[in-house]
């Protein structure tokens, strides 16, 4: 076994000389005696430094376990995209089939309204007219196409008029003259049915019919119809209620 001493101790003399060949023995020395290079690692590296594996193998575990964590993330995430993308289809679907609910309720609910209207014309429109009688719908398609015969409306007019919800003749309570009204109901007024009956009104007036009073019927009305009736000359009941222009 070699011994070798490069430092020498205090008051012990000179310091010797550490060759390159001492450095080969020593290496030599610290590769036959495993536990001797643990000793001079302790000495020179600090207690930090003899932790770093300890702390690279730690963070590297570490990592791993993120990396797995992450997959399963990203799992549950597409798992629940799937879902909510199933979801919105199944709610775009409920949605169109309520819309379409919605549209026939509102359609029955006219029906009925312009029905009720029909059986209680003397009642709805007692503030216009007195001694009131309803025109068949055969009685307004001859009026529709003696107007066409006349030369007085077109085809598409005389279409128009037979469309009609409801015509009825009466006496004007002012003045006891005969008169017609020609009414678009619906629950929910608004601008269109204002339009249909004033245009309705005078399609009756190019027929010679005399007096003829254009009327919106219904539940409410729009803001906007309610101007636009205004201004049209239509008259607004509403609930049974008249409104004059």
């Amino acid at each position: 076994m070699i011994e070798f001493d490069a430092i020498p101790r205090r008051g012990e003399g000179k310091r010797m000389a550490f060759t390159v060949r001492d450095f080969h023995d020593m290496i030599r020395i610290l590769e036959e005696r495993p536990e001797w290079r643990d000793e001079l690692r302790r000495l020179i590296l600090s207690d930090e430094l003899l932790e770093l594996p300890a702390i690279v193998q730690r963070l590297a575990e570490a990592q791993s376990e993120s990396e797995e964590r992450i997959k399963e993330l990203i799992a549950q995430v597409r798992e629940l995209t799937r879902r909510v993308d199933e979801l919105t289809a199944q709610m775009s679907a409920l949605t169109g089939r309520v819309s379409s609910m919605a549209g026939d309720v509102g359609e029955l609910k006219g029906i009925v309204l312009e029905q009720r209207y029909r059986d209680k014309a003397p009642a709805y429109f007692r503030e216009l007219l007195r001694g009131i009688r309803l025109l068949s719908p055969r009685e307004v398609s001859d009026l529709a196409d003696r107007g066409v015969e006349e030369g007085r409306l077109s085809e598409e007019e005389a279409k128009d008029l037979v469309w009609a919800d409801l015509v009825a003749k009466g006496r004007r309570r002012e003045d006891g003259r005969e008169a017609y009204i020609v009414v678009e109901v619906s629950w929910g007024i608004g601008v269109s049915d204002v339009e249909r009956a004033a245009r309705r009104a005078e399609l009756l007036r190019r027929l010679g019919l005399p007096n003829v009073i254009p009327v919106v019927a219904g539940k409410g009305i729009t803001g906007e119809a309610s101007e636009l009736a205004e201004g049209k000359g239509v008259v607004r009941v509403i609930d049974g209620r008249a409104i004059k222009p």
